[in-house]
């Protein structure tokens, strides 16, 4: 395979610093075990600006005088030198790692990309050249490959990851429950209690006015005539119309 001038530089380069690497770690001054993450798990972590209060620290035990065999600030502060003179060394090596990394990490994606899209071109192809297909066989069957956990439909390892995540969020909202029932109980008993509603106006509407009775014309009787004996020039003593009345 043809190699190109990139590369050719790339490959120097990397031979060398591997070399330089190998021998910086064989002689590295400090004999210590690399630690596994569960080691830097239950170790103790500092905070932010931790440097300044172990100085300070060691200044009030010595003014005090409680070193001892036992616990020596003298160790302490060495210890904290040794972290301090190893920190430079840290962010360059993070830094090149980082940048070393990153230019793997994007190679690999972009060859993997192109190596997708010839892979396409050549099943293609294959339909009508048995041979070519006869060759893609091996590949087609990496592609075609899954997991017994997939065939299987068993949890991935991401899926169990978010199974277990979402079982202990639930497990907190089932411990929070009774709280939050006692604080909305005492939010009620503690909440001003909101104005009972205003009835509304009753509107009295004025009773109907009766409408008045019809008025009754009473007829008086004409006055009855003066019984003077003499009525219209008739004698009313026993005679009415020239008949004889008989009293």
């Amino acid at each position: 395979m043809k190699t190109n001038n990139k590369n050719i530089g790339l490959i120097k380069y990397v031979t060398q610093l591997t070399t330089s690497v190998g021998k910086a770690e064989s002689s590295f001054p400090i004999d210590s075990e690399p630690l596994t993450p569960l080691d830097k798990k239950h170790s103790v972590k500092p905070r932010k600006g931790a440097e300044n209060v172990v100085r300070a620290i060691a200044e009030l035990v010595k003014a005090h005088g409680l070193d001892s065999s036992a616990l020596d600030s003298a160790e302490m502060l060495d210890d904290l030198e040794t972290a301090t003179t190893l920190a430079p060394l840290v962010a360059s090596l993070e830094k090149i790692s980082k940048r070393v990394s990153d230019a793997q990490y994007s190679a690999t994606s972009t060859a993997w990309a192109k190596a997708l899209q010839f892979y396409a071109l050549l099943q293609r192809r294959a339909q009508s050249d048995g041979q070519l297909a006869a060759s893609l066989e091996s590949i087609s069957a990496f592609f075609s490959y899954r997991h017994e956990s997939v065939l299987e439909k068993k949890a991935t390892k991401l899926q169990t990851r978010a199974n277990a995540k979402l079982r202990d969020a639930e497990r907190l909202v089932a411990r929070a429950k009774p709280r939050a029932s006692v604080l909305e109980a005492e939010h009620n008993a503690t909440a001003t209690p909101a104005p009972a509603p205003v009835p509304a106006p009753v509107v009295v509407q004025p009773a109907p006015t009766p409408a008045p009775a019809p008025s009754v014309s009473i007829i008086q009787p004409a006055p009855a005539p003066a019984s003077n004996g003499v009525t219209n020039g008739v004698a009313t003593n026993g005679y009415t119309n020239g008949a004889a009345v008989t009293q």
